[in-house]
């Protein structure tokens, strides 16, 4: 194995076709995940990381441009062919590309973009059989998102979120009365920081990078106590309490700083602030109406969402929106999630009619 991946390691320095060897490592059912594991390190040290994505990605564009057959459909069973792997590497990046990443519809370069996609399949592919069993769990999983339960499992198990009951089941959407929790918040349209907790390079020009850098800062020890606090979810995205503030970007405090006579450490960071009822969220009421979706949060899917909750809760004969300038974006993933593993959900505050 340490052979093969020496090969591997010298053909993506001296041959054109390093990102096809690439591709048919982590395609390959019968390679194992630590040596995958090896493998995704040491791209990720390479220096020449880009450039062996690039050849990866052009290795998949033109299979998808010769429309062979083996590149054109997911076969019931899983083909012995590189061609057929190379297919379902190309339409699973073709369902990442017909979704706009981000949470505000600013749009990024392409290679870049289609490069982050690229290494979220690789990661994936690290504990898979192949290629093909992962297009099939993206295709099943797609299938299913329109349910909470799949999105529940969705859900990072490991990591706290906010408490709440739910009041009311509407389908597509349902009703939350949420219990008190607080939140480090700063404004969404931050620059990133040379000094700042280290981001990954595929991940500082996704949109919000430097608002995600400074919170995370603050988490992970950036504060008046250097204390290090776990991570929660979800990230909360939405209207700034000022009028001249922009959108916010808010992480959820852990659980014991929920309560009012638990103060958190201070933050050394001047456009950090702590906030209490989920940062205004709750401040006008504690039940919000809200709608869950999979895939990428883009603008304008979140924009969409948001008209088709305001829309829902109009029409309903219980409840109505008290703000519609609350409306916010919930996500609750890594960026670094695939699209068919990821909820998200728009939220606005509502009560009951009279």
């Amino acid at each position: 194995m340490c052979m093969l991946l020496l090969t591997i390691a010298f053909t993506a320095r001296k041959s054109p076709t390093m990102g096809r060897q690439l591709l048919y490592t982590f395609a390959n059912r019968r390679i194992s995940e630590t040596a995958k594991e090896a493998a995704l390190q040491e791209l990720m040290q390479s220096q020449e990381r880009e450039a062996q994505l690039d050849s990866a990605l052009d290795a998949i564009d033109s299979t998808s441009k010769a429309r062979a057959l083996f590149a054109g459909r997911l076969w019931p069973v899983p083909l012995p062919s590189r061609r057929a792997a190379l297919g379902s590497y190309g339409r699973l990046l073709s369902s990442m590309d017909s979704e706009t990443t981000g949470s505000s519809g600013v749009q990024e370069d392409d290679r870049p973009r289609r490069r982050r996609f690229l290494l979220v399949l690789l990661r994936q592919l690290r504990s898979r059989r192949g290629v093909w069993a992962l297009e099939r769990e993206a295709r099943r999983r797609d299938a299913q998102a329109t349910s909470m339960s799949e999105m529940l499992k969705r859900t990072p198990a490991e990591l706290e979120t906010p408490t709440y009951e739910v009041l009311a089941e509407r389908g597509a959407w349902e009703v939350r009365r949420y219990e008190e929790f607080a939140v480090c918040t700063t404004r969404r349209r931050r620059a990133v920081e040379s000094d700042g907790v280290a981001l990954a390079p595929q991940s500082r020009g996704m949109s919000g990078a430097g608002a995600f850098q400074s919170l995370a800062g603050y988490i992970f020890g950036k504060n008046g106590a250097g204390e290090k606090m776990a991570m929660t979810t979800p990230v909360l995205v939405g209207a700034g309490g000022a009028p001249d503030e922009g959108e916010v970007m808010s992480f959820v405090l852990p659980s014991r700083y929920w309560k009012a006579e638990v103060s958190p450490p201070a933050p050394l960071d001047d456009a950090v602030v702590l906030e209490r009822r989920g940062g205004g969220v709750l401040e006008t009421s504690d039940t919000l109406a809200c709608l869950w979706f999979g895939g990428f949060a883009g603008g304008k899917t979140v924009e969409a969402k948001k008209v088709a909750l305001l829309e829902a809760v109009r029409a309903d004969a219980e409840w109505e929106v008290l703000d519609e300038a609350r409306a916010l974006l919930l996500q609750y993933n890594d960026p670094f999630t695939p699209p068919w593993a990821r909820r998200s959900e728009v939220a606005v505050p509502i009560r009951r009619k009279a």
